[in-house]
């Protein structure tokens, strides 16, 4: 699983292969999330609405093509092994 350090973009795919710009290392603010996404995609590809303080933290999900699949899970209470993440709400 990739390092990131905060204010990094984390490079997530869905489930049809389609790259998911919507999360940041650390609890960072609305202008530096977009100050991110503008540095990896591009100025003005997606703009930032808002965002929301969360915690993820990576495991295994099982699914229909991978027994051992990696996630990352969001949830929105600190605890054991969970990372403060920046979700952002965006529009392109």
């Amino acid at each position: 699983m990739a390092k990131y350090a905060d204010g990094d973009y984390i490079s997530l795919t869905d489930l049809d292969g389609y790259e998911c710009p919507t999360l940041i290392k650390g609890h960072v603010s609305l202008e530096q999330a977009q100050a991110e996404l503008d540095r990896k995609f591009g100025v003005g590809d997606y703009t930032v609405t808002s965002v929301t303080h969360i915690f993820a933290f990576w495991g295994f999900a099982h699914t229909d093509w991978s027994p051992t699949s990696s996630a990352l899970f969001c949830r929105n209470e600190p605890g054991r092994g969970r990372f403060k993440v920046t979700q952002c709400e965006i529009t392109c």
